[in-house]
């Protein structure tokens, strides 16, 4: 999916961005836009934003485990994941 994407560049990017303004921010995620949005997950960039905000804010140092405990709401799931693809609206 995102096989073209230069995964240092994008770090780079996201520790710039996250120094610099809040990662949750319409800039900050038009920015992430560019990179990762495409036809297939339009909204791939609002999507890892809020993710890298909440494993962030959580007490969890360790992503792995950060993702064993992270819940999402069933109406959310759904919204994501229509048909086994991610669609539909992002909250945060």
């Amino acid at each position: 999916m995102w096989s073209l994407v230069d995964v240092e560049v994008l770090t780079g990017h996201i520790l710039v961005l996250i120094k610099a303004i809040d990662i949750r921010s319409e800039p900050a995620v038009r920015l992430l836009g560019e990179l990762l949005d495409t036809d297939e997950y339009p909204r791939g960039a609002e999507q890892f934003a809020h993710e890298l905000y909440s494993w962030l804010r959580s007490p969890y140092k360790d992503l792995r485990r950060y993702d064993e405990i992270a819940q999402v709401s069933s109406s959310l799931w759904k919204l994501w994941h229509r048909d086994g693809e991610i669609g539909g609206l992002m909250t945060v």
